[in-house]
């Protein structure tokens, strides 16, 4: 009998490890097609490319004089050729919590 249990054990096992007696898996999700860029978004030419890096570095500039009314009116500068320019918003983001959304005073 115990010869018995034995082999049971061992063509169970066996079979737990092949995969035999696993269950078919459902197919991966298949991932969503791309989404079309916004309708009427504008590309930027390479003028404005060019002023709004300009624009930066005096914000930049402005910023590292303490003079954050002058630096957030650069980025807005920015932000109307780029309204997505990660480095405008990210510097007008850190203006506004060390300022407090105060800029008169500084």
């Amino acid at each position: 009998m115990n010869r018995a249990r034995l082999f049971c054990f061992l063509a169970w096992g066996a079979l737990l490890l092949s995969g035999c007696g696993a269950q078919q898996r459902k197919p991966a999700a298949q991932t969503a097609p791309p989404l079309p860029e916004k309708a009427g978004a504008a590309e930027i030419s390479p003028e404005n490319i060019k002023k709004a890096e300009g624009l930066y570095y005096k914000a930049v500039d402005a910023y590292s004089k303490n003079d954050m009314k002058a630096s957030l009116e650069y980025l807005g500068e920015i932000l109307v050729i780029n309204p997505s320019s990660r480095s405008a918003l990210e510097l007008r983001k850190k203006i506004r919590i060390v300022t407090g959304g105060n800029t008169e005073s500084r």
